[in-house]
């Protein structure tokens, strides 16, 4: 409680970092959620990396042996993607990748064809006619052999996403009263359902390259 009292914004920044934090986990489960643990949802990438099994093998797009990088895709890999999108799922599609394999594939390859992005912090971007979603939550840096690096997706059609309960932010400076300290709770409740990304011989609204 000194530490408020003598820093006040210090309770602002906690909140804001527990909502960040709240909302990264969230992200985490919708991408790489393992239906055995908590939080109980099977995660997009891991379904398409069950594809490599042929389970989703008509949504995938594989590099071919040796291609297990981000700087070692090439346009033929994205253009697989878009050729395989169901066509109901075209209007709603964007690519979902890590701002790494952003900068060294879909960025390097649109400048080598003489392409103009946008370079700005914030700015949105597309590649070859769909938004582009940056999130950490995908594979980027090392050997990436056996992995889902981009996906293009229309979520609309693949997944449910509901919400619970908002993000709270509580505090409470009866719980440890005997020692002066303020306890912080925050809670959020969602529930998530990646229920459609096709099968072994029907493409899906969730197309995937998969590192060969």
């Amino acid at each position: 409680n000194e530490l408020f009292q003598d820093a006040p914004t210090v309770a602002d920044w906690l909140a804001t970092e527990l909502a960040l934090s709240l909302s990264n986990a969230i992200e985490t489960a919708a991408f790489n959620g393992v239906v055995a643990n908590a939080p109980l949802v099977d995660g997009l990438n891991l379904l398409m990396i069950a594809g490599s099994n042929a389970t989703y093998a008509a949504s995938l797009t594989i590099t071919g042996s040796g291609l297990d990088t981000p700087e070692e895709l090439t346009k033929a890999h994205f253009l697989g993607l878009i050729g395989k999108l169901p066509q109901y799922a075209k209007a709603g599609a964007k690519f979902f990748m890590s701002p790494y394999t952003h900068a060294l594939s879909a960025m390097n390859l649109d400048l080598n064809q003489g392409g103009s992005i946008g370079l700005s912090a914030g700015s949105s971007f597309s590649f070859l006619g769909y938004p582009v979603i940056l999130t950490d939550q995908m594979p980027s840096t090392g050997d990436l052999t056996g992995l889902s690096v981009v996906l293009l997706a229309d979520l609309s059609s693949s997944s449910l996403f509901g919400i619970r309960q908002q993000i709270e932010i509580a505090q409470s400076s009866d719980v440890q009263f005997l020692s002066d300290n303020t306890v912080i709770r925050a809670v959020a409740r969602c529930g998530i359902k990646n229920h459609s990304v096709g099968s072994d011989t029907q493409a899906g609204p969730v197309q995937a390259i998969v590192c060969g």
